[in-house]
């Protein structure tokens, strides 16, 4: 289960119009010798073949369990306008719905406004948005709020700068107090002689000075697919990820699953897949052997989906949490024995991992305000809000 985001978060915004279809997706780990099905994923399409609806699954050893669902919805000139999250909840036995995202778009079609919504006693709330600004059809700043008593309020910007039209730097600047930008990271792109990202060096700004945290590189072949992507600190790669292509086939013949319109969330990288994408293989790095372990796999399926219908879907064992919403901590009712437990935004963002009993506080105190799921390892997910 920890790995199934792997899945949601291999997604980046460009659109295609192709016959046929990426159906499915597998999700394997390694245990050291060999490789075993954790979960998966099934794509559903439109006439125009826009990505309508993911459906995440949880393998148990004998079938898949839905854990959750993202739904999209399009205007007339299929660009996302709605992108709703549910999740599996355990104790009511239904999907669940937890967020939504909404996009709206400029006269010429370019993405303007991002704004999240979180799901209170059943009704939508704003939490969140990006504005975005252009000069010259090209991004200039991203501006990011977050709603309080009724009110928008501005504490974040992305300032991006280009030399041509290759972004060279983005900047997030954050309000200190009420008029005064401060830095606090950026990335720093680097391009190959065909004009391609081969690098994205994120530094953050502590005591006046511009210090390294972590860099995302990538291998390319000849025909510009990414074969592999390297992520770590300044020293050593800690996990890199490798991809295997069917090169007599180009994915834009294909309509496929990775899609999303944040903007920060595809401007500092080149879209990977040129032909058509077998499988993606992640390993974490070694340090005591100084070489790549295998980890977790994902294989694609163009021929089929991996359930027939999710009408019928699973019972779940029943948990629940208390309080909900809370302030400092939360508590599990209905679990037997300790659970190896994850909290996740509802962005998909791991925050922490824990071992929790049966009524053991778990510390949330830490946390900024909003919805987060707890997630298990047998895929059980809740949802609970921190005030």
């Amino acid at each position: 289960m920890k790995n199934l985001l792997l899945l949601i978060l291999a997604v980046i915004s460009f659109s295609l119009f192709g016959q046929n279809k990426l159906k499915s997706s597998i999700l394997e780990e390694f245990n050291g010798s060999n490789w075993y099905t954790t979960g998966g994923a099934d794509f559903e399409y439109d006439s125009n073949n826009n990505l309508i609806s993911i459906t995440y699954y949880l393998w148990n050893g004998s079938f898949y369990q839905v854990s959750s669902i993202l739904t999209f919805s399009y205007n007339a000139n299929n660009k996302i306008t709605e992108q709703i999250v549910k999740v599996w909840d355990n104790t009511a036995d239904v999907l669940e719905n937890v967020a939504k995202y909404e996009s709206n778009y400029n006269a010429s079609g370019e993405l303007i406004e991002f704004i999240t919504f979180e799901e209170i006693n059943s009704a939508w709330k704003e939490f969140n948005k990006q504005e975005i600004s252009y000069q010259n059809s090209k991004i200039s700043n991203i501006d990011y709020s977050f709603k309080d008593a009724n009110q928008w309020n501005n504490n974040r910007k992305l300032v991006l700068q280009y030399t041509g039209n290759k972004i060279t730097q983005a900047k997030m600047l954050t309000l200190n107090g009420t008029s005064f930008w401060e830095d606090n990271y950026r990335h720093i792109l680097t391009y190959d002689s065909n004009d391609k990202i081969r690098e994205n060096k994120i530094e953050y700004y502590t005591n006046s000075v511009w210090t390294d945290f972590i860099n995302i590189s990538y291998e390319l072949d000849a025909n510009y697919n990414r074969i592999t992507e390297y992520v770590g600190d300044t020293t050593s790669e800690h996990y890199k990820t490798t991809h295997d292509y069917d090169m007599s086939e180009q994915m834009a013949n294909y309509a496929h699953p990775f899609i999303n319109n944040q903007p920060d969330s595809y401007l500092f990288q080149d879209f990977a897949h040129v032909n058509k994408v077998l499988s993606s293989t992640t390993y974490n790095y070694d340090t005591l052997t100084g070489s790549y372990e295998e980890d977790t796999r994902v294989t694609h399926n163009y021929n089929e989906h991996l359930v027939l219908s999710v009408d019928n879907i699973q019972q779940i064992q029943k948990v629940s949490l208390y309080p909900n919403p809370a302030n400092d901590f939360i508590q599990v009712k209905g679990i037997t024995k300790p659970e190896n437990v994850s909290v996740y935004t509802v962005l998909g963002v791991k925050v922490f991992d824990s071992v929790i009993k049966e009524n053991e506080k778990l510390d949330i105190q830490g946390l900024n305000k909003g919805m987060y799921l707890l997630k298990f390892e047998d895929g059980k997910a809740l949802k609970f809000l921190k005030k």
